[in-house]
């Protein structure tokens, strides 16, 4: 995959609907570097289930480049 040049994006992304497509469309739309950011909150409900959300997704990047 080429990579535009304007430099890497940096990207809070929280697992959700929202950031995980703004997240994608940089990647395979833009062709754009992305560095996500996380913020862990353990008193939130739903840390847990971003990070597997997060992790779900980092996998099948890696296996979508082999």
């Amino acid at each position: 995959m080429k990579y535009d040049d304007e430099g890497e994006v940096n990207l809070l992304w929280t697992g959700g609907w929202d950031s995980t497509f703004r997240l994608l469309y940089l990647v395979f739309v833009e062709k754009r570097r992305v560095q996500p950011y996380y913020i862990v909150d353990t008193e939130r409900r739903s840390t847990l289930n971003e990070l597997k959300t997060m992790h779900l997704i980092r996998e099948k990047r890696l296996q979508r480049k082999s």
